[in-house]
């Protein structure tokens, strides 16, 4: 029996259910899909009793030895003929091992790239080949559907370690993510030999939005591993920059311009917080004026009779309210430190931040009918975030940058000083 078929399966078996306060054997089915996946049942005496807490489930898949395990599950649905549960933790298909090679089916990857190496490591992607199937699912599902898989073997045939497969996994799909400027992620993943395999579903929220592709290199299989090796080079902090600023990036296509605008401002914060290496503080006459502010609302506060307010929130609003000036030269000297060229990006951080401001304070822009300066701000300012990021990774050809529709092609070095 084939269980992982591409977007859409049903599995059946006998099994047990088990809560704190009662345990019970099953008949049961789970069915996966792109979106959901959940456990039914039979009907249960006392079913009811199940919408208390949460509980384990462990089966068999029926004319098998195949073993179905989730440690922790919850009713979300009861009827008079069957129960219907969650899966809170990983569904586990088949029995514990150790295995020769890893393999995940990925959404949102639809071309296939050659082997590569990485590390001890040799990776590979197959496109699935039911692509008649894919209207059919298209309808039913949507159109962000399982297209590939990527797998993962051990150069020397050994075992592969779990837990590094899945982080290197994870790691490539998010370079494809960023490369590809859309969301390559998965649902499940499986680890496998010549004889025996482990299946594992971790249901996570897909969301199918993208963001601007700014590399349309054929190559994956030769930058993939250059961008990897200066990944890996990042301490934890600034890994986990990349993974949050990557996936803002991939969330402007389902915003207005407004939401886009405070989403790239907000990159280039957490861009700056992390990889500037001097810190920043106000000038003298701005510092001055804080701490006679800060003097001035404590003395307030003490004379006031009436505490009706939040001090904190208050001392907090009127001094941050003095930052503007100090964040714009935190992305100013990020830049520099990073050798970005204002000139031929159309970095303009003064207009960014004040726009920035605008939507923050009222949700929208002060003036209507600039809307083709704001573009302007915007896109350079998604420009610059992308020049920065590539040159973390190690990136050394072309750039492709839209404007008004019309393609234009730089090397990257055309964007550097």
């Amino acid at each position: 029996m084939e269980i992982f078929n591409q977007n859409e399966f049903i599995i059946y078996g006998k099994g047990k259910i088990i809560y704190p306060h009662y345990q019970v054997d099953t008949d049961f089915q789970i069915e996966y899909s792109p979106y959901k996946v959940v456990l039914k049942t039979s009907k249960i005496i006392l079913g009811q009793t199940l919408s208390i807490g949460y509980g384990k489930f462990e089966g068999v898949i029926y004319d098998t030895d195949t073993k179905v395990i989730c440690q922790n599950i919850c009713l979300t649905k009861y009827s008079k003929y069957q129960l219907t549960f969650a899966f809170i933790d990983d569904l586990i298909i088949g029995n514990e091992s150790n295995f020769t090679s890893f393999k995940a089916q990925l959404f949102g990857l639809n071309i296939k790239m050659n082997q590569f190496n990485i590390q001890n490591f040799l990776v590979s992607s197959n496109l699935l080949k039911n692509f008649k199937e894919l209207d059919a699912f298209g309808i039913k599902y949507g159109h962000f559907l399982e297209t590939s898989e990527l797998i993962i073997k051990s150069k020397d045939s050994n075992y592969i370690d779990k837990s590094l497969s899945l982080k290197l996994c994870k790691e490539i799909c998010l370079l494809l993510s960023f490369i590809l400027a859309k969301n390559i992620v998965y649902n499940r993943y499986e680890f496998f030999d010549t004889i025996n395999s482990q299946k594992i579903i971790n249901k996570k929220l897909i969301n199918n939005s993208h963001g601007q592709r700014f590399i349309f290199e054929e190559n994956l299989d030769e930058i993939i591993p250059i961008f990897y090796e200066n990944f890996s080079n990042l301490n934890s902090n600034e890994q986990k920059c990349l993974f949050t600023s990557i996936d803002y990036l991939n969330s402007t296509s389902n915003k207005f311009l407004e939401d886009s605008i405070l989403s790239i401002a907000q990159i280039w914060e957490i861009l700056a917080d992390t990889f500037l290496s001097t810190e920043i503080n106000n000038t003298e006459s701005i510092q001055k004026l804080r701490n006679e502010l800060k003097s001035t609302i404590r003395t307030w506060h003490k004379d006031n009779k009436i505490l009706d307010y939040d001090l904190n929130f208050i001392m907090s609003r009127v001094l941050n309210s003095l930052d503007w000036e100090k964040v714009i030269k935190k992305l100013e000297n990020l830049s520099h430190q990073e050798g970005l060229n204002f000139e031929t990006i159309g970095l303009n951080f003064k207009a960014l931040i004040s726009l920035r401001n605008q939507i923050a304070h009222s949700g929208r822009f002060e003036e209507i009918g600039k809307e083709k300066e704001y573009l302007e701000v915007f896109y350079s300012s998604l420009l610059g975030i992308k020049v920065l990021i590539l040159k973390k990774l190690g990136y050394k050809g072309y750039i492709t940058y839209f404007i008004g529709g019309i393609p234009k092609t730089k090397n990257i070095e055309y964007y550097l000083n």
